[in-house]
């Protein structure tokens, strides 16, 4: 029996069953074709896979051993598109960092296990007091301690530093700088 694991950066949760993978309001299915094609992802040496831009997903990367894997893009009604990754399996080796960066979200959807020994790094960058740290494989940046919110593409702004009413009883306040 094979299983499907979906590893998720950001925008969607770990799920996975059978073959597919549930990601937010849509299923990511294996692909068995780029599954074999793509092999087993074995990470031995550290390295980084960027997601691209919206205009411009990656969907292609290459292993510090010069192995290419190729992915797909998938659609959501309600957000970015999701850069994935078709793999008989995943292992990320003890001692060793996959980071992933970029505007993109990624999955790596297999026909059999992910097993992550090592670091899977999706973060954003830091903040510096003023300004917002800018987000990290899909995720949007932060706001800064003196500006108004600003989202990432597709999603509301918040209101930031001086967002709300908070005179009248019941009003908000204003939001977080996240």
């Amino acid at each position: 029996m094979h299983r499907c694991a979906l590893v998720s950066v950001s925008l969607f949760q770990l799920l996975g069953w059978l073959g597919q993978a549930k990601a937010g309001p849509i299923m990511i299915s294996v692909n068995t074709t780029k599954a074999d094609d793509n092999g087993v992802l074995n990470v031995a040496t550290g390295f980084t896979i960027d997601t691209g831009t919206n205009a411009k997903p990656a969907t292609s990367f290459k292993t510090p051993d010069g192995q290419t894997y190729n992915g797909r893009t998938v659609t959501q009604a309600n957000g970015p598109s999701i850069v994935a990754f078709d793999l008989i399996g995943l292992s990320i080796q003890k001692n060793v960092d996959l980071s992933i960066t970029g505007m993109n979200p990624i999955a790596f959807v297999t026909s059999e296990d992910i097993n992550i020994f090592g670091n899977l790094d999706a973060s954003g960058q830091p903040a510096d007091g003023n300004n917002g740290g800018a987000g990290g494989a899909g995720g949007g940046s932060g706001g800064g301690a003196s500006k108004d919110g600003s989202a990432a593409p597709g999603v509301n702004t918040g209101q930031g530093k001086a967002g709300g009413n908070n005179i009248i009883p019941g009003g908000g306040g204003g939001g977080g700088y996240g």
